[in-house]
């Protein structure tokens, strides 16, 4: 699933990284993290599928530049067909004082 996610981020976005960018990255990019899910396990204690609940964060100079980005990406999360991706919250805006950058950030439901 972390490598799927990081191609299908890395060619909306550009640059995607987990967790967090180093410093002094160009805008716009992502980041992305797994921050929980939940265990599908069958009698037998083997796993029936993969989930995880996952942020992905699109930050750069306005929300405006950001919108279209994140539009893409749900769509193209939405299509896919190898692994099932919905989202769990609508996508929340953010800005970044000390860096003067803004974020849009959304969980999501993927399962493989």
């Amino acid at each position: 699933m972390e490598a799927t996610l990081q191609t299908i981020i890395a060619g909306i976005v550009g640059r995607s990284y987990p967790i967090v960018a180093p410093e002094g990255t160009a805008t716009p990019y992502a980041v992305w993290q797994q921050v929980g899910g939940s265990d599908q396990s069958f009698m037998d204690n083997t796993r029936a599928k993969k989930h995880g609940r996952v942020q992905i964060a699109i930050w750069g100079p306005s929300p405006a530049a950001l919108a279209p980005l994140r539009e893409t990406l749900e769509l193209t999360l939405r299509a896919r067909t190898d692994i099932t991706c919905t989202p769990a919250d609508a996508h929340v805006m953010t800005h970044e004082p000390a860096t003067g950058l803004y974020g849009l950030r959304q969980d999501w439901n993927i399962w493989s």
